[in-house]
C-alpha cells in the first residue's frame, strides 16, 4: 500500500515571515504535496506563488479559475485566469478582512517532480471563509514549469515578492512525499 509521509512541517510564528522555503528535498517519493492553512497581513486576499530550485526567470505559466459565493452558496463570479511569468500562481491566500481567526487552505500537488525527462506541472486547488466583500472563495489552477530539473527546493511566497507583505502568524504549512 502506498502512503504519504510527511517530509517538513512547520508553523509561522514571527510577524515577518514573507517565504514558506523548503529546501533538500530528496528524489525518493513519487510525488510531492505542499498544503498550507494560511493567512495574509494586509487587507484583502492575495496571490500565493512558488519559486522551484530558485528559478525566478520567466518559465511559469498558469491557468485556471477562481469562483467567489455569498453566505447562501450562491455563485455570484466565477474567472478564469492564465499568464506567463516570473513565478509560478498557485493560489489565494485569506487577508486581515476575512473573519478573525479565518485561515484559508491551499493544496499544491506536483506529481513525479523527480522525473528529469519532463517539464514539471503542479495541480493546486483553495478555499477560503468570509472576507469584507464575499463570504467564500474557491479556486483550481494548473501551473507549468519550463524545466526537466528534479525539483529539490520550494518558496512560496504572497504577493508582491520582496518582504512587503507577510504570513499571519498561526499559519501552518506542510510537505509531504507520496511513496508509491
Amino acid at each position: 500500500m502506498a502512503d504519504w509521509e510527511i517530509i517538513q512541517q512547520g508553523k509561522v510564528t514571527g510577524a515577518t515571515t514573507s517565504n514558506l522555503d523548503f529546501t533538500s528535498i530528496p528524489g525518493t517519493y513519487q510525488h510531492l504535496e505542499f498544503t498550507f492553512s494560511g493567512r495574509i497581513e494586509q487587507i484583502n486576499y492575495t496571490n500565493v506563488y512558488c519559486h522551484l530550485n530558485g528559478d525566478s526567470g520567466a518559465s511559469y505559466s498558469y491557468a485556471g479559475w477562481a469562483s467567489t459565493q455569498t453566505s447562501s452558496g450562491t455563485v455570484f463570479s466565477v474567472g478564469a485566469y492564465e499568464g506567463t511569468a516570473g513565478n509560478g500562481m498557485v493560489g489565494y491566500a485569506a487577508g486581515n478582512n476575512y473573519t478573525t481567526g479565518a485561515f484559508s487552505a491551499l493544496s499544491v500537488i506536483i506529481p513525479n517532480y523527480a522525473e528529469t525527462g519532463e517539464n514539471k506541472v503542479l495541480l493546486s486547488r483553495g478555499a477560503q471563509g468570509s472576507g469584507d466583500f464575499i463570504d467564500g472563495y474557491s479556486s483550481a489552477m494548473a501551473t507549468g514549469w519550463n524545466n526537466t530539473a528534479a525539483i529539490t527546493s520550494a518558496t512560496f511566497y504572497p504577493y508582491p515578492s520582496g518582504g512587503s507583505v507577510y504570513w499571519t502568524a498561526g499559519t501552518s504549512y506542510m510537505l509531504a512525499g507520496y511513496k508509491g
